[in-house]
């Protein structure tokens, strides 16, 4: 315990590990003998005193006592561990281990209170029963560890595919967009030409104005100057010569001038003048595909037939109050969308078998088999868009006059292929009829 106090002394000042056969120089200081054969300098590293030569330094005795001190030193470590495995509480040697308490015990701390029915073993017994229970501890760790080696090559190529998918998909996006960009460069081009052309027209009808008005005018000018001339002429014979001559240019300038009139700057009236983005909108409609399709179901038919294969079939069963329709076309791939009008109507369900989104006493749900959960959702909603992916077995609705996302549906469970359901109730005095639109 005392080296401790000591054991910086006993460290060579060229190596600072501790002394290995320390020799003492003449100047008083010690070293490893080993150290101080090796130095390049002939000096003392502490005091610069001249040291022997190396055949004399190699003849030093060595200091036993330093020696000594310094094996003692060195065994210190291992008497420390020893005086480590002491009672904290009864300064005894710790020999037992509590095995309820998983921790090391002495023999007092074995008949106290706080142990009182524990089971103990001796230390060596406990460490090797535990070292042994390591072995299929170490196996099963393996085995975790390959687990978990495989989930994160698994993460890892989930993470590559879903950057592949992402960047297809802003391909796509963009390939997309840049249909509706030509479109809408193409229209912008010709409006503008349109304009273009009806602003030559009314420019030229005005530049033409302006050439009459400024023939008008010189003649009136021409005109007034004649007049003033015969005014200076005193003599009756020569002023009435004169007067009758100019009498022709009179009329025509009269003439002339009777015929002038302002061309009003045109007011370009065209649809796309104060309507542009909603004329744009309806011919986007046409490029969008796939386009549209309608199809109307009436309550006096159990199923509504095509109709110059513009319409899709739905049969269903009606009772008094509800319809209850499925699509005859099934999905079992791919991506899909419809919409289904359902203001005015004050219980309907939309989506597919066993999962959908229902509407009753003003309040949305949607649904799984055997699960209702509430949707929160504000305004009135006309227009209900269903998306089915199925691939993803996902089922979204939107409100799609904004195709703002009302809730997604998980449709793991979902067993493809599926069918289009629609559960809506009659609209009184008269059932009227459905209207979807399908994408």
């Amino acid at each position: 315990m005392a080296s401790s106090l000591y054991a910086e002394d006993l460290n060579c000042p060229v190596c600072l590990c501790i002394f290995t056969e320390p020799v003492t120089l003449t100047c008083g200081h010690s070293f490893c003998r080993s150290c101080i054969t090796a130095l390049p300098s002939a000096q003392c590293p502490q005091c610069r005193a001249v040291l022997p030569a190396k055949g004399e330094a190699e003849r030093l005795v060595t200091n036993h006592i330093l020696k000594s001190l310094s094996e003692k030193a060195k065994e210190q470590p291992l008497q420390a561990k020893e005086d480590q495995l002491l009672c904290l509480e009864h300064d005894e040697k710790l020999k037992l281990f509590c095995v309820t308490d998983q921790r090391l015990a002495c023999i007092i701390c074995r008949d106290g209170e706080e142990h009182d029915g524990h089971k103990f073993k001796p230390i060596k017994e406990a460490a090797a029963a535990l070292r042994r229970g390591l072995d299929p501890g170490l196996a099963n760790m393996a085995s975790d560890i390959e687990e978990i080696q495989n989930l994160r090559e698994a993460q890892s190529l989930e993470r590559s595919k879903a950057k592949e998918l992402s960047g297809k998909l802003q391909s796509q996006i963009q390939q997309q967009f840049e249909v509706l960009h030509q479109h809408l460069r193409k229209r912008e081009e010709q409006v503008i030409a349109d304009l273009k052309t009806k602003e030559e027209e009314a420019l030229q009808k005005m530049s033409h104005s302006l050439s009459s008005m400024d023939s008008a005018l010189a003649q009136c000018t021409e005109q007034r100057d004649s007049w003033q001339q015969l005014l200076q002429v005193t003599d009756p014979e020569m002023f009435l010569k004169c007067w009758t001559e100019q009498s022709s240019a009179t009329l025509q300038y009269k003439k002339q001038s009777k015929g002038l009139s302002v061309v009003q700057s045109p007011a370009f009236q065209s649809p796309f003048q104060s309507h542009l983005q909603f004329f744009m909108w309806k011919e986007l409609l046409q490029v969008v595909e796939p386009r549209p399709i309608l199809l109307t179901l009436q309550d006096d038919s159990s199923t509504v037939p095509k109709n110059n294969d513009k319409y899709y079939h739905f049969h269903g069963s009606q009772s008094p109050q509800t319809f209850q329709l499925f699509s005859t076309s099934e999905f079992s791939s791919g991506q899909h969308y419809w919409e289904v009008e359902v203001e005015l109507r004050s219980f309907w369900r939309v989506g597919v078998r066993d999962y959908f989104l229902e509407y009753e006493n003003q309040k949305y749900f949607s649904c799984k088999p055997n699960k209702s959960v509430p949707v929160s959702f504000s305004g009135v909603l006309r227009s209900l868009g269903v998306y089915l992916d199925c691939s993803s077995l996902s089922l979204s609705f939107y409100n799609a006059e904004s195709m703002v996302k009302i809730v997604s549906l998980d449709c793991t469970g979902l067993c493809l292929p599926v069918s289009a359901y629609f559960n809506v109730q009659k609209r009184k005095p008269d059932t009227s009829h459905i209207t979807i639109c399908r994408y």
